[in-house]
Order: C-alpha cells, then structure tokens, then sequence
C-alpha cells in the first residue's frame, strides 16, 4: 500500500513537471478568479 501510494505520488509529480506550464496556467486562473470572485 505505501509503495503504491508511493507510485502515485510520482507519476503525478512527473505529470506536474511534465505539463509544467499548463499547470502553472490553470492556477494562475484559479487564483485570478478566487481574487475577483466577490466574498
């Protein structure tokens, strides 16, 4: 269980370092609309 938790961690660290400005996108938007979304 811990090896597999283990393996999940690092496929999706290479998938977030693979598709690193895509995802530096996708936050920039979330942060972006979380800021102008009124509370």
């Amino acid at each position: 269980m811990k090896s597999r938790k283990n393996a999940g961690v690092e496929t999706g660290h290479s998938l977030i370092t693979r598709n690193k400005s895509r995802a530096y996108g996708i936050a920039l938007l979330m942060i972006l609309f979380f800021y102008l979304c009124p509370k």
